[in-house]
């Protein structure tokens, strides 16, 4: 009888540990779940203030920014059937030429940017590069559009000083993301994509704003 309720206590023992290991283990599961790794090539669920260094791009940006190059794609598409429909009007107005390379020139480097942002395995230090290079480069295309076109005086459909101070802050806040996410922080990653939402709204309105020029050219002739 003594030694069946040794052997009784044993086994009881040996469940117990086994049943503290399994809720261990659960515990420490479900922790990991919480912590951030990012320090040695790991991803990052929410904008950090502080630089971390080898930061993998998170996946969950994946669908924000297929949404977004493949609606800029679309409307780089459209923009380009409107030009080549009215080509002639296009050609002779410098404003109209110049507001279409603005257009074009704006989705094409929503979708590069959106392009570069979906690269599997890539550090967002790497995609800082990548998109400091492309915005500068959007940027500077933008604002000498912009002031060519003003200065020609043929159209002034659209030609404000609003308009050019919005779009040139959006450019520059992809700029200022870009080169967040160079020095580390990914707090870079939600000012670039703020900065590409409100920059798609001035690229439609900018759009539209062509089409009413062409149409306006066309009612004169």
């Amino acid at each position: 009888m003594y030694v069946q309720a040794r052997l009784l206590l044993v086994r009881l023992s040996a469940f117990q540990y086994n049943l503290l290991g399994t809720w261990s283990a659960i515990d420490e599961s479900r922790t990991d779940e919480f912590l951030f790794s990012g320090s040695n090539g790991g991803t990052l669920d929410t904008p950090e203030f502080e630089p971390r260094e080898n930061i993998l791009m998170p996946e969950q940006w994946n669908n924000f920014f297929f949404m977004v190059g493949s609606g800029a794609a679309a409307f780089a598409g459209l923009i380009f059937v409107a030009m080549s429909i009215n080509h002639e009007i296009i050609f002779r107005n410098t404003t109209h030429k110049n507001r279409a390379i603005n257009m074009l020139t704006g989705f094409t480097a929503v979708f590069m940017a959106s392009s570069f942002a979906l690269m599997g395995n890539q550090y967002l230090r790497v995609l800082g590069f990548e998109w400091l290079v492309l915005w500068l480069t959007a940027t500077a295309l933008f604002i000498r559009g912009y002031v060519i076109a003003i200065r020609s005086g043929m159209s002034s459909v659209g030609l404000n000083t609003p308009r050019l101070a919005g779009g040139t802050i959006c450019y520059f806040a992809e700029v200022i993301g870009a080169i967040f996410l160079i020095l580390g922080y990914s707090a870079g990653l939600y000012l670039a994509a703020i900065a590409i939402t409100i920059l798609f709204a001035f690229l439609i309105s900018g759009a539209w704003l062509l089409m009413i020029g062409i149409y306006e050219d066309r009612a004169k002739g």
